[in-house]
């Protein structure tokens, strides 16, 4: 990512890449700390975002009046979950 930075306050222009944080400074005085917005895309988190957009779909070929009729039996079968106690 190249990011191009105009200062006019500064009368500066600064150009730079990478996902290194960059300090910018006046007068030996840091006036601002410029961060990475994006972070790198590592293997395991392309991995991971992959696997998700595999399943989007994946219910496609179920019957959808059987699935509700299923999960409406499920739910009458099965016990009541208890009240929540709070304690404000």
């Amino acid at each position: 990512m190249l990011v191009l930075l105009v200062l006019p306050r500064f009368n500066e222009v600064r150009c730079f890449s990478g996902q290194k944080p960059r300090i910018l400074k006046r007068h030996k005085k840091t006036v601002a700390i410029l961060m990475p917005v994006e972070p790198k895309s590592t293997p395991k988190k392309q991995q991971a975002i992959e696997e998700t957009l595999a399943l989007a779909g994946s219910w496609k070929d179920l019957d959808f009046d059987d699935m509700i009729e299923q999960l409406d039996r499920i739910r009458h079968q099965s016990k009541p979950t208890p009240p929540l106690k709070l304690d404000l």
